[in-house]
């Protein structure tokens, strides 16, 4: 449909108004005047709300009242666009002046300049209005401002107490929170012990299990790559001297299946000089080598400095 294109300032007006079909159409219509109301208006045309349905182009005779000054004014207009509303019941509709008589315009921009200097005393009235209860709040603001600055002067000795208390109690909470994470990371940490000894297995176990780690155990080379395959140990301890997959040969499947990722800790009876020990780290890729008669503190500081966590103050 057909797009209003009026270039001159509008301002929202609302009264009711009257007008006629001066074109062919109007044989269309049983009505010879209809009625309307008046949505916003401008020198050039003005904006209705109406249930008439017109065609695009139809020139209407128009009548309007207009307020402060009182007037009513005619005018012949055409219909440039129309929108349907609520289910085609009413229509909002745009209608061009055509051939505005120059009283008619002039009555117009004279409506048009008093609503505006309305508008404007408006403004302003409402402006000083606001000033003045700025002023007032300004005053009773600085008011506040004097006695709260005078009643926390007197509050300093307390404030500097209460928040000493409060430093106090935030860094007890941060220690806690600490202590707290640690104990969680600690148990996220898994750990497979592969021993055939079954008294060398359960006392390292009760050891390990006492400073919150999570344990696996296997008494041979076969089911220790079964759980290190199924448990996805942090770490693994084992024997070198192990049944059915010798201690090496697991080391050597457990490197190419972690890709070097996981530490192995050889943890043996077997006794063997520095040198054989050398060969063993360089050959295998173990991170650490321990006889079973070594302090058990000096193994238990190099498991958890390879899991990265502290071990428990005692």
């Amino acid at each position: 449909m057909g797009k209003e294109k009026r270039k001159e300032q509008r301002l929202k007006h609302e009264s009711k108004i009257t007008f006629e079909i001066i074109s062919k159409e109007k044989r269309s219509h049983d009505k010879k005047i209809f009625l309307a109301v008046t949505e916003d208006i401008s020198v050039d045309g003005v904006k209705i709300l109406t249930d008439t349905r017109l065609p695009i182009n139809t020139l209407l005779r128009i009548n309007l009242s207009l307020a402060k000054p009182q007037k009513l004014i005619s005018a012949t207009g055409k219909v440039k666009w129309i929108k349907s509303l609520y289910n085609r019941k009413l229509y909002d509709m745009g209608l061009e002046f055509v051939n505005t008589p120059s009283a008619v315009v002039m009555d117009l921009i004279e409506y048009m300049f008093e609503r505006q200097r309305g508008h404007l005393k408006r403004l302003n009235d409402f402006d000083k209005k606001e000033r003045d209860q700025e002023e007032v709040a300004e005053e009773e603001e600085e008011k506040k401002e004097a006695t709260f600055e005078s009643d926390e002067l007197e509050k300093i000795p307390d404030a500097e107490t209460k928040e000493r208390e409060e430093t106090e109690k935030f860094l007890e909470e941060v220690k806690k929170d600490t202590d707290f994470l640690k104990k969680r990371e600690i148990r996220n940490k898994k750990i497979l012990i592969v021993d055939y000894e079954k008294d060398s297995l359960d006392s390292l176990t009760k050891l390990l299990q006492a400073e919150g780690l999570q344990i696996a155990t296997a008494t041979d080379g076969l089911s220790g790559l079964y759980k290190f395959k199924t448990e996805k140990p942090d770490l693994v301890i084992l024997e070198i001297l192990l049944p059915k997959m010798h201690g090496l040969e697991l080391c050597d499947e457990i490197v190419k299946e972690s890709n070097k990722d996981i530490p192995i800790i050889i943890y043996t009876s077997l006794r063997r000089n520095m040198q054989w020990r050398n060969e063993v780290f360089c050959s295998i890729g173990v991170s650490g080598y321990f006889n079973k008669r070594v302090d058990e503190e000096e193994l238990m500081n190099t498991i958890f400095n390879l899991l990265g966590v502290e071990k428990k103050k005692n």
